[in-house]
Order: C-alpha cells, then sequence, then structure tokens
C-alpha cells in the first residue's frame, strides 16, 4: 500500500530478509487510497526516478563508499525496474536490470 514518504525505511536485503513489499501490491491497493491507476502509475514512476539516483546524491553527500556498497541492495533490484516502468507498455530506456 501507498504510505507518506517519512513512512519509507529502505534497508539493504541482509536486515531485512522476508520484505513482502512489491510494486505490484502497492499499485494493486491503490484504489482503497482514492488513486487512479494511472495516478498510482504516476507516483511510483516519480519515487523510482529519484531513487534511481541515490549512488549519485549519496556521494555527492560524503557517504563512505563501502557504505554506499552496503545500501546496494535496498535500492537496485528488480523492484526499482518495475517501478521505472509503471504503466508504461514500453520499458524506459536506461532502467536498471533485474
Amino acid at each position: 500500500m501507498f504510505m507518506p514518504t517519512w513512512a519509507l525505511h529502505p534497508g539493504p536485503t541482509s536486515t531485512r530478509p522476508n520484505c513482502s513489499c512489491s510494486i505490484e501490491l502497492a499499485l494493486e491497493n491503490a484504489g482503497y487510497l482514492g488513486l487512479s491507476p494511472s495516478g498510482a502509475n504516476a507516483i511510483v514512476r516519480e519515487v523510482a526516478s529519484a531513487t534511481s539516483r541515490w549512488r549519485t546524491v549519496a556521494a555527492s553527500l560524503g557517504v563512505k563508499p563501502s557504505e554506499i556498497d552496503r545500501m546496494e541492495t535496498a535500492f537496485e533490484h528488480g523492484e526499482l525496474r518495475l517501478a521505472l516502468n509503471a504503466g508504461n507498455i514500453h520499458p524506459v530506456p536506461g532502467a536498471p536490470p533485474s
């Protein structure tokens, strides 16, 4: 389900091995939150686009390379690719592979 961004807490899969969250589940439940399918897809793509730049932002803020590498699984996974393509018939060029 969709939640305010302040409630998002990304973490590497080593700290969240049994996460049952998914883009598909969020989009299936968007109507319960008053979102149209196109509106929900737009939100998912917008957040995914911002999130896909996480490495650049972290490095620009002085985060150590070892810490950036530790967080990789929190941001780079198949769900990000699905989110970048949410609602699109044709995949977004440059979307990370799963």
